[in-house]
């Protein structure tokens, strides 16, 4: 093993050397895997959502070949050789920073299947929409109506947005390049709402599966989706500053961009984003790790939580830091191999389909830190009220 190999998994197992040496990490990824292999949907909720999106890509790279009248290539399986292991380390940073924050906020990319849930909302599937209008309204009474409608038209962009993605060569024959470029940034930012909204929900739902494993409660699934959608009232403010800071900082330049130019956005706004935005968000949402489980099982309100984050890292600031360092380097781990399968195989195909399996045992390790956060969440928190199940 070559000394810059090294350099490059000593820092994970150190991570989890140190997590193991803690008693109140170790417990909780030992109690977070105990409650994973009691509740399946902890892994198989976010693992099918992430081959669905997998799946989908691999339809989008078929159809592409089929309308150009070619074969996906599967010639040599692995070619070249294996990439600078600083490379894939600078690769692998931001991807897994990202993780990290979807598993302590929204772990479940929700796309393709928001498509579905869209449809689902839009007719009240089961009154699950009724629900969230009697919560909503209830929080915020006249905005909550608001939000409800602004969240109709959320989920009929994210109905559409297949559309501006399979059929791009038959909607650029209708519309103009810059008419296309505008109507796209608009329904993928709008869809971008619905489907992490979607995503928040269906965090609430694992969290609360956990928390009811962790106070040894019995209770039916449906009875906790319907309470999820209840939560929702709590964790809709802190999923909306998300929301909005993204659209921000990467939807609206880029739709600028469009607006002013006609063009599809330039690589410099590509660099920006990835240089800036991405990491200032992912930095934010794992800087206040504790908000959205805090809303979740507490009354608070936004303010409220983010100064009870404080306390929370006064008291267990460094089993918190230690927690975290070892789930990143889990991810950071998920995404190296990804990026150095990339690097090493041939033929495009065979590089969706590495991504793919990566990015499913990332949704699966993904549902495991899940369980574990909130295993030692309450542990650290064991004398706090909780909200009635």
């Amino acid at each position: 093993m070559s000394s810059e190999i090294k350099w490059l998994i000593l820092p994970v197992v150190a991570a989890w050397v140190l997590a193991l040496c803690l008693p109140a990490v170790r417990n909780a990824c030992t109690n977070g895997w105990r409650c994973v292999l009691r509740h399946a949907s902890l892994w198989k909720l976010p693992a099918g959502f992430a081959l669905a999106y997998g799946l989908f890509r691999l339809a989008d790279f078929f159809l592409l070949h089929w309308r150009m009248g070619r074969i996906p290539d599967t010639g040599p399986l692995l070619v070249g050789t294996a990439p600078e292991p600083a490379q894939i380390a600078l690769a692998a940073i931001l991807p897994a920073s990202e993780s990290l924050a979807g598993v302590l906020n929204c772990l479940v990319a929700t796309f393709p299947i928001s498509v579905l849930y869209g449809f689902l909302f839009l007719t009240n599937y089961r009154g699950l929409t009724g629900e969230l209008a009697y919560a909503l309204s209830r929080r915020y009474g006249f905005w909550g109506w608001l939000l409800l409608v602004a969240l109709a038209a959320c989920a009929l962009a994210s109905i559409a947005k297949p559309l501006t993605l399979l059929a791009l060569p038959e909607v650029a024959s209708i519309l103009s390049l810059h008419e296309l470029l505008l109507v796209s940034s608009i329904v993928n930012a709008l869809s971008f709402a619905f489907e992490y909204l979607l995503g928040t929900c269906l965090q609430v739902y694992l969290l609360l599966i956990t928390y009811g494993w962790v106070r040894g409660l019995h209770f039916r699934r449906a009875r906790v989706l319907y309470f999820a959608v209840r939560r929702m009232g709590f964790v809709l403010k802190w999923a909306l500053v998300i929301i909005i800071a993204t659209l921000a900082l990467i939807h609206v330049p880029l739709f600028v961009e469009a607006w002013l130019t006609g063009d599809p956005a330039s690589w410099r706004t590509f660099a920006v984003a990835d240089a800036v935005a991405r990491p200032t968000l992912a930095a934010v949402m794992i800087a206040l790790a504790t908000v959205q489980i805090r809303l979740v099982l507490h009354n608070d309100s936004l303010r409220g939580a983010i100064v009870a984050h404080g306390r929370f890292l006064k008291r267990h600031g460094l089993p918190c830091l230690v927690f975290l360092l070892a789930a990143f380097a889990l991810l950071f781990l998920l995404q190296a191999m990804q990026h150095t399968g990339n690097a090493w195989l041939g033929a495009a195909l065979w590089r969706h389909l590495w991504t793919i399996l990566l990015e499913v045992l990332g949704a699966i390790s993904g549902g495991w830190i899940l369980a574990a956060w909130v295993c030692f969440y309450k542990r650290c928190e064991d004398g706090a009220q909780s909200i009635p199940f």
